[in-house]
């Protein structure tokens, strides 16, 4: 064609080829013909077409009870998408009761807000988004299992402090006293 237009001859996919280079002749028709060459740099623009992949599908975390709040685990997804289509934020949308858990909006850091208690709560299932800041926003979503380990931090005790009984003087061996609980 003489046009001087190009054009694309197939579909593009910026995850594949994110930069042509073309060189490009141009003849005139004349007798000796003349020419000239060019190099054409075409850039593929991205779109928002993967949402963020989780690199570790769900995962069962244990947490100690009564530790002082720090992060417990780190969620990680990918987005193969560039620029804000491959920017990743993580929210907690589903779980988080009494809002033991933060989850940092760019690194994908879990931490406890306080000590957990596991004699209040023994099990937290954690629901965290992961989407893309493009538009419209693309998603995937994780779920965590939170275990809240035991730290012995109650000792034994009696319900009463003073106890009383009686046994006769013929009991046989193995008879039953008093029964503590």
């Amino acid at each position: 064609p003489d046009t001087g237009e190009i054009v694309t001859t197939t579909t593009l996919d910026r995850e594949v080829w994110e930069v042509f280079t073309l060189r490009v002749l141009v003849q005139d028709g004349g007798i000796p013909s003349l020419s000239g060459t060019t190099t054409v740099l075409c850039t593929v623009e991205d779109e928002n077409d993967h949402a963020p992949q989780i690199i570790v599908p769900g995962h069962d975390i244990e947490v100690l009870e009564n530790q002082e709040s720090g992060v417990v685990y780190t969620v990680l997804a990918s987005d193969m998408d560039a620029g804000n289509n491959g920017a990743v934020r993580y929210h907690i949308i589903e779980g988080n009761k009494d809002e033991y858990f933060a989850i940092n909006e760019t690194s994908g850091a879990l931490s406890t807000t306080r000590a957990l208690d596991r004699e209040q709560v023994s099990h937290f299932t954690l629901v965290i988004l992961c989407s893309d800041l493009g538009d419209p926003p693309r998603s995937s979503l994780v779920q965590l299992q939170v275990r809240v380990l035991d730290d012995n931090d109650h000792g034994p005790s009696f319900p009463t402090l003073h106890y009383q009984a009686s046994v006769r003087e013929d009991a046989q061996v193995g008879t039953e006293v008093l029964v503590l609980s």
